[in-house]
């Protein structure tokens, strides 16, 4: 009776790996997420200030597109797509804004 184990014994959580996998992949879900939404607030500013500054700096638009891949491939991949695209578009905006197709009125 003693060589069985009690099913309190065998459940051991600091040796269950399962729940440590389960653990990253949310882990690396939030930050992705984390990463596309701060990639879209980074997109959307910068096309507000190239539209109504009249800059042309394409720092927000890089911080956009980075963000978004890292967090597609974190694994938030709608928010990380949204992201890029709208990075691409802010490019797009201050390629306009910098040849004169937009005054910033």
């Amino acid at each position: 009776m003693s060589e069985r184990k009690r099913p309190a014994e065998e459940r051991d959580d600091s040796q269950n790996p399962g729940l440590d996998q389960e653990a990253a992949g949310t882990l690396k879900l939030l930050v992705g997420r984390i990463a596309s939404v701060l990639g879209i607030l980074a997109g959307v500013g910068g096309t507000v200030a190239a539209l109504a500054v009249d800059s042309t700096d394409i720092t927000a638009a890089a911080a956009a597109i980075l963000l978004g891949v890292l967090g597609y491939f974190l694994g938030a991949r709608r928010l990380g797509a949204v992201s890029v695209v709208v990075g691409v578009v802010l490019l797009l905006v201050l390629a306009g804004a910098s040849s004169g197709f937009s005054q910033g009125r």
